[in-house]
C-alpha cells in the first residue's frame, strides 16, 4: 500500500511504499517521560460519555475518578465543571505524585476566589488562581497559574 507523506513546513512530499508500522505515542505522553512512570491521565473534554471520562487512559482498573458533589457536571463539549463550593470536586486519585499537568478553561480573573485543581501530597495544592496571607488580609491573585503553597 503506497503512502503519501507532506511535509508543509519544508513544501515536499514523498511517496512510500512496502509495509510501515507507524506507532506513535499516546498523546498525554510527553516526550522524555517513560509510560512506566506516568501514573494516570484523564481526557474529561472530548469523551464519549462522562463514565469514560473519569476513566484512567494508562490503566484503565486504577486511579478511577468519581464526582464527589452534585454539583460537578460533565459535557462532551467542555468537559467537567467544578462549582466553587468547598469540597466539590473529583476522587478517587490518591497517589503522590512530584508533578502534574492541568489544562483548565472559564476561571474568573475578577472574582475574590482561589481556585484549587489537585493536591500532590497532603498539605500541598496546586492551585490555578492563588492567595496570599499577609498581615494586612488576604491578597487574591488575578491571574490563573500555578503553584504550591503548603497550608
Amino acid at each position: 500500500m503506497p503512502i503519501l507523506t507532506i511535509d508543509n513546513y519544508r513544501k515536499t512530499k514523498n511517496l512510500l511504499a512496502g509495509v510501515y508500522e507507524v506507532k506513535q505515542a499516546p498523546w498525554w505522553l510527553p516526550s522524555g517521560v517513560s509510560e512506566s512512570n506516568v501514573l494516570a491521565a484523564y481526557q474529561f473534554k472530548g469523551a464519549v460519555s462522562e463514565t469514560l471520562s473519569f476513566y484512567n487512559l494508562v490503566n484503565s482498573s486504577n486511579y478511577l475518578l468519581s464526582k464527589n458533589d452534585a454539583g460537578v457536571t460533565w459535557t462532551i463539549d467542555k468537559g467537567v465543571f467544578i462549582p466553587a463550593i468547598w469540597g466539590a470536586g473529583l476522587v478517587g486519585f490518591d497517589q503522590g505524585y512530584t508533578s502534574c499537568a492541568i489544562r483548565f478553561s472559564d476561571v474568573d480573573v475578577n472574582a475574590n476566589t482561589e481556585i484549587g485543581l489537585t493536591s500532590p501530597i497532603d498539605g500541598y495544592y496546586l492551585l490555578a488562581k492563588t492567595a496570599n496571607f499577609p498581615q494586612s488580609g488576604k491578597i487574591y491573585y488575578k491571574t490563573p497559574g500555578f503553584s504550591k503553597i503548603k497550608f
